[in-house]
């Protein structure tokens, strides 16, 4: 990601678009499989740099794998058929990236990044976002507070298996897919 983002300039990065799905490729859901890693993708698509896109019928688990059956209609008459656990996720998600300012202009720094995870935070001002996900189980990663430049953590969002120690150090770990958003404020220094 570092090597593809940094032939950009970081204003092209903040309104490029993020997709996850179009009209030209599989549906996200029928590549990922099941609801909670599709939230994953929603969630990097909140978290990283730039504009969240959401191809019609992704926010409701549509799947497809090409062509026309990725571009299905949207099926309004038969609600029932709706993924609401994944409806509810873009919902929770994009409101986040709506209502976080540091997620849609703030900086970027990777704090980690593994086989199966990756973290990082987004910073503007005094707000600093933490955003861990991952696609499967790993162990304990820590990042010492000095790393983090922030106090006063609070973990805003999560879904799956991650979990989180904030006392003193914030240790992230997973038994399986998940993601979490923690927010806290930049220290004075």
């Amino acid at each position: 990601m570092r090597a593809t983002n940094a032939g950009l300039p970081w204003r092209v990065r903040t309104h490029s678009v993020n997709a996850l799905s179009t009209h030209d490729s599989a549906r996200f859901r029928t590549v990922v499989g099941d609801p909670l890693r599709q939230a994953v993708g929603v969630a990097a698509q909140a978290a990283l740099p730039g504009v969240p896109f959401v191809f019609a019928g992704d926010e409701i688990g549509l799947e497809g794998r090409d062509g026309e059956n990725s571009r299905r209609t949207m099926p309004w008459h038969r609600p029932q058929d709706w993924d609401q656990r994944v409806l509810d996720s873009h919902r929770r998600l994009l409101a986040l990236h709506r209502d976080l300012p540091a997620l849609q202009e703030g900086g970027l720094r990777w704090l980690d990044a593994g086989e199966h995870h990756m973290t990082f935070l987004r910073t503007l001002g005094d707000q600093v976002v933490l955003v861990h996900l991952t696609d499967g189980p790993h162990g304990e990663r820590v990042a010492a507070t000095g790393d983090l430049d922030a106090t006063g953590w609070e973990v805003v969002e999560s879904d799956g298996a991650v979990r989180v120690r904030l006392d003193g150090v914030v240790a992230l770990s997973a038994d399986g897919p998940g993601y979490l958003f923690a927010v806290g404020t930049r220290s004075e220094g």
